[in-house]
């Protein structure tokens, strides 16, 4: 048996975490690509001198380096095993701050700008976020993929602040955190009709203003629910205290069934809901404030109906649909997007006959390993990464290549049904990372919507190379440890000819040749991204070395 009291604390966990994730980021965005990491070699602390492995991590601009042992680079990133020593003349060990500071140091002299003093507060914010969820693990409960969303303790791989969540309070951290399975009512304003927004591709079953409506409790108007958070919020701002004075909203207060929230905090769940509901929250997480803007509300409709109208070639795969949003409009932008949620199609997770799970919870950070046996069933692990890459890759790669629609399959945004240790369908989510590459409608459009929808073939590529090399089968291939990843690397190429095979054409061809051919591939690098302040939409992207090569 385990002893409690040998056992890391939950707060040198989440700063180990902390210090590993940002390391790799460094390392993979500017460490490598300027040659300034290298096996260590000389005099070494006596506490790395019993390692095999020792990297001297160097701040070119600020003439410093670090040394940390590792376990050799595991397939796609490295598994640190000591704390990081300071290079000098007399070594010491650096904690999360000081290390932190070193790389938000050295950015700053490469990209001119003062110290970002906002992303070391981000980093901080994640790792105390990260140490409440390591100390308080969830419990599996009686649904498989609810589980699967909230086991996300430690978040991406490859952000320098997986965890950070700006504008939550220790109350709210336990309140709204899909980590510690929270569970809570939404808080519904009655509008008035003039007010009230509904905007559909397809009759629902319910209809969405009556969804909304029965789950509240409430009648005889209008209903809109929004995140309790995202309530007192909206309370604060003037235009709805106006329009509360005025009777265009009523504040009707908490009701209705309980939801609870998924790995993105903002979309939420109920097994008594036919939909998921994507709210906004007016709240920082990782990179972005989560809301839907306005113009995300109609490029989702609009995805919707050209995703409806495309023949469904593969009978294993299903994109979630977002076929509806609800908002208040009240004249003003802030609000027509702060009250608005979009609805997703939750029937075809709640009518799979067999689990479905969230493809981040068996190959994420921290990922469950039991989930991940459960999901394999004591099988031929080669196999069933043959049928993932069926099921996950080739959807990918067909709609891409044969209608010019790129998702944005990240592991998160990935769903996998499993049936007795088999992966059996494969289910992508999200529009708001859904782009259109090759189409001229958007010059009929408002500018905003067009941006939303629209990728220039180089974006697209971009997208499409990231997400599946690296944030799906790089990940997939590091956790799948009992077979090594030169045969699955193999077996990704062979999927891709049997793909070409079955279903192929030109343009796909041609991506099969990139992916299998150049000699570098895009991957996008959130350290730089976060540094610089920039938004998601137009993040930096670094090259590095085609693992399919």
């Amino acid at each position: 048996m385990h002893n409690p009291a040998l056992l890391p604390s939950s707060y040198q966990r989440a700063a180990e975490r902390s210090m590993a994730v940002l390391l790799n980021c460094y390392l993979r965005e500017y460490a490598q690509p300027r040659g300034a990491v290298e096996e260590a070699s000389g005099e070494l602390p006596r506490a790395l001198k019993i390692h095999p492995h020792v990297l001297s991590i160097r701040f070119p601009h600020l003439e410093k380096a670090c040394l940390i042992a590792h376990q050799g680079r595991l397939r796609s990133n490295y598994v640190f095993c000591s704390e990081p020593y300071a290079q000098a003349s007399v070594s010491r060990v650096l904690d999360w701050r000081e290390l932190a500071s070193l790389v938000i140091a050295e950015l700053g002299c490469e990209f001119p700008q003062a110290f970002n003093s906002e992303l070391l507060a981000q980093v901080e914010n994640s790792l105390s976020n990260l140490q409440q969820y390591y100390a308080h693990p969830p419990s599996p409960g009686d649904s498989p993929f609810l589980y699967s969303e909230q086991m996300l303790s430690a978040g991406h791989t490859y952000h320098p602040a997986p965890k950070a969540r700006e504008g939550m309070s220790d109350v709210d951290l336990y309140a709204y955190s899909p980590e510690l399975q929270a569970e809570f009512q939404l808080f519904y304003f009655g509008v008035s009709e003039r007010c009230f927004v509904h905007k559909s591709n397809v009759e629902l079953h319910p209809g969405l203003p009556d969804l909304q409506r029965t789950f509240s409790g409430f009648s005889d108007q209008p209903i809109v629910g929004v995140h309790p958070w995202q309530a007192r919020f909206l309370l604060e701002q003037p235009v709805v205290q106006k329009a509360l004075q005025d009777g265009r909203l009523t504040a009707l207060g908490t009701g209705g069934i309980r939801f609870s929230p998924t790995a993105s905090v903002r979309t939420l769940y109920s097994r008594h809901s036919p939909y998921f509901f994507k709210q906004s929250l007016h709240m920082r997480l990782t990179n972005c404030v989560r809301k839907n803007a306005w113009y995300e509300l109609e490029s989702a409709l609009l995805l919707d109906r050209h995703w409806r109208a495309l023949p469904q070639a593969l009978p294993d795969f299903t994109l979630l649909s977002e076929p509806a949003y609800t908002t208040v409009d009240l004249g003003d932008t802030l609000t027509r997007e702060a009250f608005s949620t979009i609805y997703r199609d939750a029937r075809p997770i709640q009518s799979s006959p067999h689990p479905v799970y969230m493809a981040a919870a068996l190959f994420g950070g921290t990922a469950d390993g039991q989930l991940l046996e459960r999901a394999l069933g004591g099988g031929d692990a080669l196999e069933w990464f043959r049928e993932y890459c069926r099921l996950i890759v080739w959807p990918a790669l067909h709609y891409y290549a044969h209608h010019g629609v790129v998702f944005e399959p990240h592991l998160q945004n990935t769903l996998l049904q499993v049936q007795g240790g088999k992966p059996r369908h494969g289910y992508f989510r999200d529009l708001e990372g859904t782009k259109l590459v090759g189409s001229r409608l958007h010059q009929t459009m408002h500018p905003e919507i067009a941006r939303s929808v629209y990728y220039s073939d180089e974006q697209a590529w971009r997208r499409f190379a990231y997400c599946i090399v690296f944030n799906q089968l790089s990940e997939v291939i590091q956790h799948l440890s009992a077979v090594p990843a030169v045969e699955l690397w193999q077996a990704t190429r062979q999927s891709l000819h049997d793909y070409q095979a079955a279903y192929g054409n030109r343009e796909s061809q041609r991506i099969i040749l990139r992916l299998l051919q150049d000699r570098k591939l895009p991957v996008k690098a959130n350290l730089i991204t976060r540094f610089l302040r920039e938004k998601d939409r137009n993040a930096t992207y670094v090259w590095v070395e085609n693992p399919l090569r």
